[in-house]
């Protein structure tokens, strides 16, 4: 009932605000003078008839034009509403009109009737549709989980995730300033006067709690003067115009007043107030107007007059409070104070003014058509709100941190290893603005259940990605530059380590120190690489597989990079959640249509999707029994032809991080389970890079090493006796020849020897430029991308005896390595071919 109230009160007001009484009174006036004179008797039916339908017409064209219909639509009150509510007054006027003349069976009144019935159930469906839409977002309001900063830091909420910090001020002091709320209260009651008003400065810098403080004071005022009355709070940065301010003030002190705003002759006076005051009238039929209505001086006396008397004669005392006023225009900010020094100068009034004093002054002294010292006449008191210590606001940003993990249910051993997180973070917040938004754009993503990943390194990455979006950025492209475990490091970097450790300490020296040394001490705690370069040159490790970033699921590990710059995604959320429901089911209990699920969810869809989903699912290889290992391993190596070979050159792609889930798999499983899986690929010779991944993945674990070994030996084996083509569609892959060339037993140079001799059996002109491609090495750097041909590789194709069977390149990528090839061999990268990638497809 409650609702329904409040929307007839919008009703009444827009009747108030609006001239449909006025029209609609005036409609039923000429309806009844129409009806007396009767002129209906005297048209031709034929007349009568082309009138309704045009009348009609002219009706329904206005509906079109106007998009009428759109507003029917609309969940609040709009021109819709009021042209039925004006339907209706006229209808029931003139319906009134009709029954006191006694003419109940006229077609008139049956006509009214009917309008009036139309009308009636449109209104009555309205009222109900802004009804719902209340209720609805009273509802959403419940569900948003929207909390207050005080409550979540005195641990005081009862409410379900995911938790939202209200993005405004608070109306509780956190930082112990009592005195400065004291002295404000006291300075605003002890300071009325019945002659003239008050204005109060409260200064301070942005984010020192000048809001916050005046919500406090407010509220204060409220509950223990009941004599004093709080003026809606006036925002001059954002009422734009000098006419829009002042329209905006007088508004605001008469509903204070509680006098009726909208009526025609105070927006009459006021409009030539304003008019007369912002010096609008300059020339032509503006001036004439001002000389038409003799606007002068004494008409502003006269309404400075009629306000007093109005104040005085409430009883009541007033107080306005203008926030952000350094934030407003000079011109604004000019207005605003001559006005408090002659316009708004009403007794028993006080303004507290909210504004950076340093801010405030450079802003009028780039206005040089009002001198810095006029603010200092218009402000009587001046109070100043100093910084709080910057120890104490950063613990109550612990606090809150603290209570909002443990809410998310992260164990007391998890909260505790965060804390260092939490320091590093909350040295760099800037003000509580900055902390609530922070709060509420990354801590549902790091505190989250649904997430396997390292919490600190999650913390801390999202906090670079909100406060420095381009380090973030560079970061993720340049994954050779901080992975350091598990790096997958191309060829040509495993034989050039003194150049990639040049290149890490450059970027370190060049980059990250000059330009981002205020997040060195976030970034060595999340890569290595950072920390070494801090100690010096010498410390830098490159190419480190000790796994300890692996089992820990950290940042600078190759199989988990990824996953920490897509989890903010819309996407990847809702799939890891999907992924993460038939996990949980999966651990209860083994279930053959889990599995299909699970199936389903990862390999269906495009290659990217792909390979996002195997990074997923990536976080929960270690929560499977040995008998559900073995299922889901089958259903990952039969699905390995739709697992792209992505991830750039530097970072594991989601291929070899699809084996090496496997290898988690398999962990426990039996010796003969192991065997009895793995040995049904043994023919499947495009699987030859997924049986070497298995085999140097699975160093921890004998029963996999063991038998993955076997396998891949076995199978490299087949090749080169069977002279089993890799280059055929059927099991082409870029770079299986060195799958292959690692799996044969011998030395290099005889390994070298039995390459050479497959390639030259194998070997055709179809087939030779896929060939050369394996032999190339390629950089991606940040110069672009480049080519080259090596001595050590060179020379296998020479003794192959490829270069007799090459044809004449016949597209772009061919000609790419038919060029590169033409001059011989090297070491330096030249860039020539910088912003032209091979084209596999075209080999």
């Amino acid at each position: 009932m409650g609702k329904e109230k409040s929307i007839f009160r919008e009703l009444f007001t827009e009747l108030q605000q609006t001239n449909i009484m006025y029209i609609s009174l005036i409609s039923i006036c000429l309806l009844m003078i129409i009806d007396y004179l009767n002129p209906t008797g005297r048209v031709t039916a034929e007349l009568w008839v082309s009138i309704v339908v045009i009348g009609i017409l002219i009706l329904f064209w206005f509906v079109i034009n106007n998009n009428i219909l759109l507003l029917f639509k609309v969940n609040s009150i709009n021109a819709f509403d009021d042209i039925n509510l004006y339907i209706v007054i006229s209808d029931l006027g003139y319906g009134l009109y009709l029954l006191i003349t006694k003419q109940y069976f006229s077609w008139k009144f049956v006509v009214v009737l009917l309008i009036a019935l139309l009308s009636l159930s449109i209104g009555i469906y309205r009222i109900i549709c802004l009804q719902q839409a209340i209720l609805k977002r009273l509802k959403n309001d419940e569900e948003c989980h929207l909390v207050e900063l005080k409550d979540l830091y005195k641990n005081n909420l009862n409410v379900s995730l995911p938790i939202f910090i209200k993005d405004r001020a608070v109306e509780d002091d956190l930082l112990g300033r009592d005195s400065i709320i004291t002295l404000l209260y006291k300075s605003i009651c002890q300071n009325f006067s019945k002659q003239d008003s008050f204005v109060i400065g409260l200064s301070g810098p942005w984010g020192s709690g000048k809001t916050t403080i005046t919500n406090i004071v407010r509220n204060q005022l409220e509950a223990q003067n009941s004599d004093i009355k709080i003026i809606k709070a006036l925002n001059p940065w954002i009422s734009g115009s000098e006419a829009v301010l002042l329209n905006s003030f007088y508004d605001a002190l008469l509903n204070a007043l509680e006098i009726n705003y909208s009526s025609r002759k105070i927006r009459k006076q006021l409009k030539e107030v304003s008019r007369y005051v912002i010096e609008i009238p300059t020339v032509g039929k503006s001036l004439s107007k001002v000389m038409e209505n003799d606007i002068n001086q004494e008409n502003i006396e006269k309404w400075q007059a009629n306000l007093k008397n109005l104040i005085l004669s409430s009883n009541k005392k007033y107080v306005l409070f203008i926030d952000d006023l350094d934030r407003a225009t000079s011109t604004q900010i000019r207005f605003l104070l001559k006005m408090l020094g002659s316009l708004f100068d009403l007794p028993n009034l006080i303004f507290i003014l909210l504004y950076d004093r340093n801010r405030l002054e450079k802003i009028l002294q780039d206005d040089n058509k009002l001198n810095t010292s006029f603010a200092e006449k218009v402000i009587n008191l001046e109070l100043q709100v100093h910084k709080v210590s910057e120890n104490s606001v950063q613990k109550i940003y612990r606090s809150c941190l603290i209570n909002l993990a443990r809410i998310y249910n992260v164990s007391d051993k998890e909260v505790n290893n965060l804390d260092s997180a939490f320091q590093l973070i909350i040295k760099s917040i800037d003000n509580p603005r900055e902390f609530i938004r922070f709060v509420n754009s990354i801590c549902y993503i790091a505190f989250s259940p649904d997430i396997n990943l390292n919490r600190n390194d999650l913390l801390l990455i999202e906090y670079i990605s909100f406060k420095q979006p381009d380090l973030f950025q560079l970061i993720k492209e340049n994954p050779k530059l901080f992975v350091s475990e598990n790096s997958g490091l191309d060829i040509s970097d495993v034989f050039n380590l003194g150049k990639l450790k040049i290149r890490i300490y450059g970027f370190y020296s060049n980059v990250l120190k000059n330009k981002y040394s205020r997040w060195l001490s976030i970034l060595e705690v999340l890569f290595p690489y950072i920390e070494q370069c801090q100690m010096g040159k010498e410390h830098l490790q490159v190419n480190n597989n000790s796994n300890e970033g692996r089992r820990n699921n950290r940042i600078y590990d190759g199989h988990n990079f990824d996953l920490y710059f897509s989890l903010s995604e819309d996407y990847v959320l809702g799939k890891n959640k999907k992924i993460k429901d038939i996990v949980d089911k999966l651990k209860e209990k083994f279930d053959n249509k889990q599995v299909e699920k699970i199936k389903k969810e990862i390999f269906e869809g495009s290659k990217i999707n792909v390979s996002e989903n195997i990074h997923l699912f990536s976080m929960y290889k270690n929560e499977f029994n040995s008998v559900t290992g073995v299922a889901l391993s089958r259903v990952i190596l039969d699905n390995m032809e739709k697992i792209p070979e992505n991830g750039g050159a530097f970072v594991l792609s989601a291929r070899k991080i699809a084996a090496s889930i496997c290898v988690n798999l398999l962990r426990d499983a039996q010796k003969e389970k192991i065997s009895e899986l793995l040995e049904k690929y043994i023919t499947k010779y495009e699987l030859i890079d997924v049986f070497d991944n298995l085999y140097t993945f699975s160093k921890n674990y004998k029963n996999v090493h063991e038998i993955s070994e076997i396998i891949w030996n076995s199978m490299c084996t087949d090749i080169i006796k069977d002279n089993i083509d890799l280059y055929k569609d059927q099991y082409y892959r870029p770079n299986l020849i060195w799958n292959l060339y690692r799996g044969m037993g011998g030395t290099e140079e005889e390994k070298t020897k039995i390459i050479s001799a497959y390639l030259r059996t194998i070997a055709t002109k179809n087939n030779v430029y896929r060939i050369f491609y394996d032999f190339m090495s390629i950089s991606h750097s940040n110069e672009g991308i480049d080519y080259i041909f090596k001595e050590e590789n060179r020379q296998i194709l020479e003794k192959a005896q490829l270069e007799k069977i090459l044809p004449a390149p016949i597209n772009i990528s061919q000609n790419i390595i038919f060029d590169i090839y033409s001059k011989g061999p090297s070491d330096d990268f030249d860039y020539k071919y910088k912003n032209t990638e091979i084209n596999i497809r075209q080999l």
